[in-house]
């Protein structure tokens, strides 16, 4: 709890820069702000007729505040700040260099944080335009935060949601999935979420911008595991700089002709769209299902354009 402050100060005006911390943050019910009131020792006990008038004497001041309806729980949203920073050209170019190299490091959490810090900087920002291009994350641009926080507890607690995805190929759907992981690559430059379904034979793997929302969260820990099976395959030398290994993948054989490669495949669809993306480098894989199925779809290439 924090200490009593030994200062004379107003307590109001304290209690009305505590409350504004709090709508700064996010939507927050006057039960919330109760709570974290009743937690600060400088302030003391207020009820909720205090906490009408503070949310009033702001909007006099010309905060625009918003009360949700009761699908968002009553809610109060800080609809616009008047209290704005006026940025010039040479520090918007540092705040930009500085998330460029962040992008760069292909950390999503970290990248994921720094988004949070610079959305709450740019509610501060006076010019739209340059608050606008504060908040371009390229790609990141497109996820939705809230989604994204909720996908990394379910994956830490190892839980099976249902989520609405919207897929490529069939449109929206409904999707069973026991979250495993997130991850995200510099080459493909996307963010995906792995785990098992029921709906499925094999492990899935989504784009997690095309996860519209989440439908329903079993947040109780599971021990369901995929039984990974393993397949070889061989690439030329000539493969190139950028080939990597993934982090189901290790070398057992490197000849003068050619590497050969080990993974444990978690999904069948992502392996094969792996092999493929090597050409004519790869030119052998163990598996003789897997090896058909890619046979197959290359056929089909083929034939496109016959």
């Amino acid at each position: 709890m924090t200490k009593p402050l030994k200062r004379k100060i107003s307590l109001t005006g304290y209690r009305l820069f505590f409350i504004l911390q709090l709508l700064i943050q996010g939507p927050v019910s006057k039960e919330e702000i109760l709570a974290e009131i009743n937690k600060n020792g400088s302030i003391g006990e207020v009820g909720e007729d205090t906490i009408r008038l503070d949310i009033n004497t702001l909007k006099s001041a010309g905060f625009e505040i918003i009360t949700g309806g009761k699908s968002d729980g009553y809610k109060y949203f800080l609809d616009w700040n008047p209290l704005k920073i006026d940025f010039d050209r040479s520090e918007l170019v540092v705040f930009n260099r500085a998330k460029r190299a962040v992008l760069e490091l292909c950390d999503w959490e970290f990248i994921a944080n720094l988004h949070e810090v610079f959305l709450k900087i740019s509610k501060f920002v006076k010019d739209e335009r340059a608050a606008s291009d504060f908040l371009n994350f390229g790609y990141f641009s497109s996820i939705d935060f809230e989604i994204l926080k909720q996908l990394k507890t379910a994956c830490k607690n190892r839980n099976l949601i249902k989520v609405l995805y919207l897929s490529p190929n069939s449109g929206e759907k409904a999707i069973d999935i026991f979250c495993e992981k997130i991850t995200y690559k510099r080459d493909s430059k996307k963010l995906h979420l792995w785990g098992m379904s029921p709906q499925y034979e094999d492990g899935v793997y989504l784009r997690v911008d095309n996860i519209l929302k989440i439908l329903r969260g079993d947040f109780t820990k599971h021990d369901n595991k995929l039984k990974l099976k393993t397949c070889k395959y061989r690439l030329k030398h000539g493969v190139g700089e950028n080939f990597k290994l993934e982090e189901y993948e290790k070398i057992t054989a490197n000849t003068p002709g050619f590497l050969e490669i080990e993974s444990e495949i978690y999904s069948e669809f992502y392996f094969i769209q792996r092999i493929l993306s090597f050409g004519a480098h790869c030119f052998w894989v163990e598996d003789d299902k897997i090896r058909g199925k890619i046979l197959e779809k290359l056929q089909k290439m083929k034939a496109l354009y016959q």
